[in-house]
C-alpha cells in the first residue's frame, strides 16, 4: 500500500532529522579548523575505495561498493522514500524545433503530454526569460503565453527575437505578486529557485489558475524556513544553507568526465579557500558557482591570480612559488581527499532533502485546495533538477 503524501512527508522528515548533522556542515569551519570535519564511519571507510570504485561509487551512484551495513539500510530507505514516477506519456522524442540549447529542448519535449492535456487557453510562464518556452507552445499547440520575468534585459531581447509574437509581465515574484484573476488556465514555473517556487504557487492560486506545473532548483537560496510550508511536520528542523545546498547538489548517474570535472572544481575552489584562509583569517566564501569553465582547465597558480584579481583585488597575492607548493602539500592534499569523500556521501543525503523539500511543496499545494502530485518528467542527466509538481484544480 503506497503512502499518502502527508505519510512520506512525515517518514522523510523523521529520517531526515537523523541525518541533519551530516548535511549541515560548516565547510569554512573545516577549513579554519581541521578538527572541525565531520567525523563519520562512512568516511573513513569511504577512504577504502580505491580510484575506480570511487568514481562507480560517485558519480555512477552504486552506493553499496561502501560495504557498510548502516550506511546500506540507510540509503535503501532513503530510495524508497525518495522515489518519483516518471509522468506517463507516449512520445519522448526530442521536438527539434523548439529555440534554446540542448537541454531545453528536451525539458519541453517531456512536458508535451502535460501541455497537451491541460493547456486549452492561456498559459503564464513564470520566470520565462526570453519567451523560448512561450514561443513553442504557440508554434506547437497555437496556445498565447504570457512571460513574467524579472529581468529587463531579457525581455528586451526576447522582444527583439521574437517581435511581437510573445507577452511579458515585468514584475519580481514574491508573497505579493499579484496576477490578472481568471485570465490564465495554466502555469508553468520551469526553473523557480529559492523562494520561487512557494510564491509562484500562491500566485497561480490568487489568480484561480486550473493547471500548475512546477519545478524547484538552487534551493540554498529558500530563506525564512520555506521548506515547512505544509505545516504538516512539527519537528521543524533547521536546513542550513549547507544543508539546502545538498539537497540542490544530489544528482543521479553522471558520465565519469563530468565527474572529473566537477572534481576539479572541487580541487581548485576548496584549495583556493585554504589558500585564501592563510592570507585572511575572517575570510568568506564569494559566489564562484557560475565561473567559466575555462578557468578550471588552467594551472591552479593561474586559478588563483585570477580569482584573487576578480573577488580580493585589495588583498596582496602570494607569489606563484608559493601557491605552487602550498597546493601540493599534505596538508591541502588531505583537506580536498577529505571533501571529496565528504561530498560524495552527503549528495546521497542531499536526495532526501529535496524529496522532503518537494514533497512539503505537494502538501502545500493540497492545503490550497489543489489535487497535488509529484511526477519525474527529465532525464536527470540532461536536467538534474527532473521533478515537477502538478496541482489542479
Amino acid at each position: 500500500m503506497s503512502l499518502t503524501h502527508k505519510e512520506k512527508l512525515l517518514s522523510q522528515s523523521e529520517l531526515l532529522s537523523s541525518l541533519l548533522d551530516f548535511i549541515s556542515q560548516d565547510d569554512r569551519n573545516v577549513i579554519l579548523n581541521w578538527d572541525k570535519r565531520l567525523r563519520s564511519d562512512w568516511v573513513e571507510q569511504s577512504y577504502r575505495l580505491n580510484e575506480k570504485d570511487f568514481v562507480l561509487f560517485d558519480a555512477k551512484r552504486q552506493y553499496k561498493l561502501l560495504k557498510n551495513i548502516s550506511w546500506i539500510k540507510t540509503l535503501d530507505k532513503i530510495k524508497e522514500l525518495s522515489y518519483v514516477p516518471y509522468y506517463p506519456q507516449n512520445d519522448q522524442k526530442v521536438i527539434s524545433n523548439i529555440p534554446g540549447k540542448k537541454k531545453k529542448q528536451h525539458e519541453l519535449s517531456r512536458l508535451r503530454g502535460f501541455f497537451e492535456q491541460y493547456c486549452q487557453k492561456k498559459i503564464v510562464d513564470f520566470g520565462g526569460g526570453v519567451g523560448n518556452s512561450a514561443k513553442f507552445l504557440k508554434d506547437n499547440f497555437d496556445i498565447s503565453s504570457v512571460v513574467v520575468e524579472n529581468n529587463p534585459k531579457l525581455i528586451q531581447a526576447g522582444k527583439k527575437k521574437w517581435s511581437d509574437q510573445i507577452s511579458y509581465i515585468e514584475g519580481y515574484v514574491d508573497d505579493q505578486f499579484i496576477l490578472p484573476k481568471d485570465q490564465y488556465d495554466t502555469a508553468l514555473g520551469l526553473h523557480t529557485c529559492g523562494n520561487f517556487a512557494p510564491d509562484m504557487i500562491r500566485a497561480s492560486h490568487k489568480a484561480n489558475i486550473g493547471a500548475v506545473l512546477n519545478f524547484g532548483c538552487c534551493y540554498s537560496k529558500i530563506e525564512n524556513d520555506h521548506y515547512h510550508l505544509s505545516e504538516i511536520n512539527d519537528k521543524k528542523f533547521k536546513l542550513n544553507k549547507r544543508a539546502l545546498a545538498s539537497a540542490t547538489l544530489s544528482f543521479s548517474e553522471t558520465d565519469s568526465e563530468i565527474f572529473k570535472f566537477r572534481q576539479r572544481i572541487m580541487d581548485y575552489k576548496y584549495s583556493f579557500y585554504h589558500l585564501l584562509s592563510k592570507q585572511i583569517e575572517n575570510f568568506e566564501f564569494v559566489a564562484m558557482s557560475n565561473s567559466r569553465r575555462h578557468l578550471f582547465d588552467i594551472k591552479f597558480e593561474d586559478f588563483y591570480q585570477l580569482t584573487m584579481d576578480k573577488y580580493f583585488p585589495n588583498v596582496k597575492k602570494i607569489p606563484t612559488r608559493n601557491v605552487s607548493l602550498f597546493y601540493r602539500s599534505q596538508e591541502n592534499k588531505d583537506l580536498i581527499h577529505y571533501f571529496k569523500h565528504y561530498y560524495a556521501l552527503s549528495r546521497y543525503i542531499g536526495e532526501l532533502a529535496e524529496a522532503y523539500i518537494l514533497n512539503d511543496r505537494v502538501c502545500f499545494g493540497e492545503k490550497l485546495g489543489y489535487k497535488a502530485s509529484l511526477y519525474q518528467f527529465f532525464d536527470p542527466k540532461i536536467s538534474p533538477r527532473s521533478k515537477g509538481i502538478i496541482l489542479i484544480k
